[in-house]
């Protein structure tokens, strides 16, 4: 009787060992060939390249390759006193076509009122051209004014987010020309991962899931 009861024992802990083996094996089945994962995915993060606007010597750089940075923090500055001349001049021409335009809007409007009694009529003509070619120059000079003062602003090269600097690739005292890339910056809280899935399993993807990870490192080099 404790011979068969044993037999009987064993019979079925092998029966349920099988069953859970059946049960394990089927799960992974399932979790492989039916749940959304991939191998092929790769981890990346928004990077902006930064160029300056402005052509000139760089006379300070504020950062180092890694720093983590903030918004409109200073990395780096090119010369300005070649910039500060240039908006000088303007505001100069600026203040001179003003008076100009407003000595020019009163022989105007003098003539214009008193008509082709007093003068002729190309004198008066004359006169409303000289205004309108002088309010011209103005508009012209008021114009350059500003973009000398953007040029200005734009020698002190910002931090357009949050973020880490890297390949930094200036020094002060070298020369660098508008539009060359200084640096690039990896912005903060723009990190993702971009994964490849295969079309079977991109029935268990939706809006909102909680994605696993897992990251695989290379060691010995």
């Amino acid at each position: 009787m404790k011979t068969l009861t044993r037999k009987l024992s064993r019979t079925a802990i092998t029966l349920v060992l099988v069953i859970l083996a059946f049960i394990a094996i089927f799960r992974a089945w399932v979790y492989y060939t039916e749940s959304p994962w991939t191998r092929d995915a790769r981890f990346s993060a928004d990077v902006v390249a930064i160029a300056p606007d402005v052509a000139g010597l760089i006379t300070h750089v504020n950062v180092h390759d890694n720093q983590l940075v903030q918004k409109d923090q200073v990395l780096f500055t090119i010369d300005q006193p070649r910039y500060q001349k240039a908006l000088a001049e303007a505001e100069a021409d600026v203040a001179y076509y003003q008076v100009l335009a407003q000595e020019k809007r009163q022989e105007a409007g003098r003539r214009n009122r008193l008509g082709v009694q007093a003068m002729s009529r190309e004198e008066i003509d004359q006169a409303n051209n000289i205004l309108q070619t002088v309010l011209h120059q103005l508009a012209k000079a008021q114009a350059t004014r500003d973009l000398a003062k953007l040029d200005l602003e734009r020698t002190v090269i910002r931090a357009p987010a949050d973020g880490w600097v890297t390949n930094l690739n200036v020094y002060a005292g070298e020369f660098i020309t508008r539009g060359s890339t200084a640096v690039a910056l990896v912005k903060k809280n723009s990190f993702y991962v971009q994964a490849y899935m295969e079309e079977t399993k991109l029935e268990g993807v939706r809006p909102d899931i909680v994605p696993k990870s897992r990251r695989s490192a290379v060691t010995g080099y």
